[in-house]
């Protein structure tokens, strides 16, 4: 499967990626000679490809320079992205490239069985994130995770919060990367209910990540904690929710404390119905979103 950017390439059209003209990511030096080779670019050709492939508030660590340099030669460049953000700096067509990346890598991944379930929730919250780890603190308030999977790392003030799963997964060091974006069958055959955790919750900016594709990809429950309407984005890519099944009001609830709490409650109430029904119910559904996954085709130009 070809990404985007190895199309530009085949095309004959120069393509350049984003990430060489961020200042987090690039000393001045090489920021400098990257601004120079794209300005010598667009001098004398008459297309050129700018491929976003990072989560699309990234935006905010492109140098000045660079947002200045395409806006004033706009009409040469295509810019490509992939999700939905009106702040981004420019117009841009989309490409799906992490989603097809992401379908090769775990195109072996077996439909799970989901007779027999030990644990209530999946709760993989990763980073050091203010309202992640208030999600995890509400959950853990209402008793919700002495049960369940859990994965913090956010020891000391002002959190303390850590719960570890690496140990479940004999290989996570050989490839933290790999772990990250490769479900662990185990958790997901055990547990009732994955507690998404999106990377963008406030802002309205909106992408699928691996932390949706998981679940989806597993035929497994979710609830999401994302920016106000998030699940509506994930509809409008053509996969299904539980709002027949799940409250999912939370997800048009504006102030994020209250969506916290909200969805803290509604894991609450998921946990006292009766999972087979539940799991029988959705069976169709959740088959219907993995078959969309899996049966994704890459965009091409």
């Amino acid at each position: 499967m070809k990404t985007i950017f190895t199309q530009c390439l085949i095309k004959g059209i120069s393509a350049y990626r984003t990430e060489s003209f961020c200042g987090n990511l690039t000393d001045e030096q090489e920021l400098l000679g990257n601004l120079m080779e794209l300005e010598q670019e667009l001098n004398k050709t008459s297309k050129v490809a700018i491929v976003h492939e990072e989560n699309l508030r990234f935006y905010k660590n492109f140098d000045s320079r660079f947002i200045k340099l395409i806006n004033s030669n706009i009409d040469k460049c295509v810019i490509f992205a992939e999700g939905k953000d009106e702040t981004f700096p420019f117009p841009f067509r989309q490409h799906n490239s992490f989603c097809i990346d992401l379908q090769q890598r775990n195109k072996h991944i077996e439909k799970i069985n989901h007779d027999h379930k030990t644990k209530d929730l999946l709760v993989l919250a990763g980073r050091n994130d203010i309202n992640r780890i208030n999600l995890v603190k509400n959950l853990e308030r209402l008793g919700l995770l002495d049960d369940s999977f859990v994965s913090v790392n956010s020891p000391g003030d002002p959190f303390n919060c850590v719960y570890k799963l690496e140990e479940d997964h004999a290989d996570i060091h050989k490839d933290f990367h790999k772990f990250c974006q490769t479900p662990f069958l185990p958790h997901y055959r055990k547990s009732k209910l994955s507690v998404v955790m999106e990377t963008i919750m406030v802002e309205e900016s909106y992408q699928l990540s691996e932390a949706i594709y998981k679940p989806i990809m597993t035929e497994h429950p979710f609830v999401v904690l994302g920016p106000v309407g998030y699940l509506d984005y994930v509809r409008s890519q053509g996969y299904e929710t539980f709002n027949n099944w799940i409250d999912e009001s939370y997800d048009m609830e504006q102030d994020i404390n209250k969506r916290i709490s909200t969805i803290a409650n509604i894991c609450e109430d998921f946990l006292k119905k009766d999972i087979k029904k539940f799991y029988k119910d959705t069976a169709g559904l959740r088959a219907r979103n993995r078959e969309k996954f899996y049966s994704t085709k890459p965009i091409f130009l």
